[in-house]
């Protein structure tokens, strides 16, 4: 098997390893894709460790994943649902940039794998005001392991 084959069979098995069971995404392996396939190469050229290459193939296959949904959605939806889940996706990204920014990492860590469970809890019609104290009580396990 090459270098660039193992490169992306171990970037997809991480990735399913990381993807809650819950959420019933599944992560196609993208390997007919040219794009994929010049990411891999890309990525294989420079002189970093395996783990390292896993996880810059990693986030990129994340956001070309995201992309292909977020099409999915465009194409079956209306105009503005797509907006309003897209505006989501953004104030979701301003919580990697602004907890990263500030230092904050261990608490998007904290709080990153509750927010994916509370979009689908919604989806599932669970009430929003039950997930909401729900988030603050992670907030306060947070803030009492931080300070303890």
């Amino acid at each position: 098997m090459t270098a660039k084959i193992t490169l992306l069979n171990d970037t997809i098995a991480m990735l399913r390893q990381h993807i809650d069971r819950g959420t019933s995404i599944a992560m196609e392996d993208g390997t007919m894709d040219e794009l994929v396939q010049e990411a891999v190469a890309l990525v294989e050229s420079y002189r970093l460790a395996a783990s390292r290459k896993v996880t810059v193939l990693g986030c990129y296959m994340l956001i070309r994943h995201a992309v292909r949904k977020h099409r999915d959605l465009a194409l079956l939806d209306n105009e503005a649902l797509t907006r309003s889940i897209l505006e989501g996706d953004y104030l979701y990204g301003m919580l990697y940039r602004l907890a990263s920014g500030r230092k904050e990492l261990m608490l998007m860590q904290h709080l990153t794998p509750f927010y994916k469970k509370l979009q689908l809890a919604l989806l599932e019609g669970q009430h929003p005001r039950q997930l909401m104290a729900e988030l603050n009580e992670m907030l306060r396990l947070y803030l009492n392991k931080q300070c303890a």
